[in-house]
């Protein structure tokens, strides 16, 4: 039996004013980020989903950007290999590195410095994360239902994964970053599925099995948890991520459910807007893809 929920499944509101200090927005890309709820199939999500706690964005960043994001992200990663696989088993064939901003450290000192459109995409895209996400106005919350203000980021993570690379069931680190992930997707379509994890994660990052109720924590400092397993709910969620778009996981997605990305050829059903209730199937054929992983740093 599961651990009894204790997130909030709050509306998310959308407004002008935040409860976070105003900044000024960079013009380039859209200035307001609109969800597409087209781009979530719930149609067989479990009983303990919320919808508040995932989010697709199409269009989040312009092509300049995009374009700039991919060549920064190549260039640091020229001179490596893919990995055939990282230490949990999680992901295969990729390859992944910091894009820290100018004012952020890093551990790699050697890296050159973002090129602007990149710099203002990913400000832009935190700032939006901020106003729609954290605070009064959001759906990020912990597990008792906490949320917060003042957000500080961890610098952000270039991913490049191979056509034939896969991202298995897991649950991103709940000892080393925040409230939520969200991930821009670049080059290639792809689905997510959400599952509900049998392992919960309370706020000190502490595992908790769905079967005994017995805690145990890890020693390695990832932003990745080792591949859980799933709970026996056999429902699930998909987002359809087509090249562009920013995905959100927040409160329940981003705590006690995995994400994966489904492989090769497989099918995501498209409500058509413009026909009433007409539903199409897409076939995905996930080619090369490349992503920029957002993580609000743990208080």
């Amino acid at each position: 039996m599961l651990p009894r929920l204790r997130l909030l499944c709050r509306v998310r509101r959308y407004s002008s004013a935040s409860a976070l200090s105003p900044s000024p927005l960079p013009l380039d890309g859209p200035s307001i980020l609109t969800a597409s709820p087209n781009l979530v199939d719930s149609a067989h999500a479990p009983l303990t989903y919320c919808p508040t706690s995932t989010a697709v964005y199409e269009n989040a960043v312009t092509q300049e950007e995009a374009a700039s994001l991919v060549h920064d992200i190549e260039s640091r990663m020229k001179r490596r290999r893919y990995e055939k696989g990282h230490w949990d088993a999680v992901i295969t064939q990729y390859k992944e590195v910091e894009l820290p901003l100018p004012s952020e450290s890093s551990s790699s000192a050697a890296l050159a410095p973002l090129s602007d459109p990149s710099i203002r995409a990913i400000e832009r895209l935190r700032r939006q994360l901020e106003l729609q996400h954290f605070g009064s106005n959001g759906a990020a919350a912990d597990q008792d239902g906490r949320t917060k203000d003042k957000v500080s980021w961890i610098s952000c993570h270039g991913i490049d994964l191979k056509k034939e690379g896969q991202l298995t069931a897991h649950v991103d680190s709940v000892r080393y970053s925040g409230l939520i992930v969200a991930g821009l997707s670049l080059l290639s379509s792809s689905i997510m599925r959400l599952r509900p994890a049998a392992e919960m994660h309370d706020n000190s990052g502490r595992k908790s099995s769905a079967g005994d109720g017995q805690n145990s924590e890890g020693d390695n400092k990832s932003l990745y948890e080792p591949k859980p397993t799933e709970a026996t709910d056999d429902g699930h969620v998909d987002l359809y991520l087509p090249p562009l778009s920013l995905y959100v996981l927040s409160g329940v997605s981003r705590y006690q459910y995995t994400h994966e990305l489904l492989p090769c050829g497989s099918e995501f059903v498209l409500e058509d807007g413009s026909n009433g209730d007409e539903k199409k199937s897409i076939n995905v054929v996930r080619d090369r893809r490349i992503s920029v992983i957002f993580r609000d740093a743990k208080e």
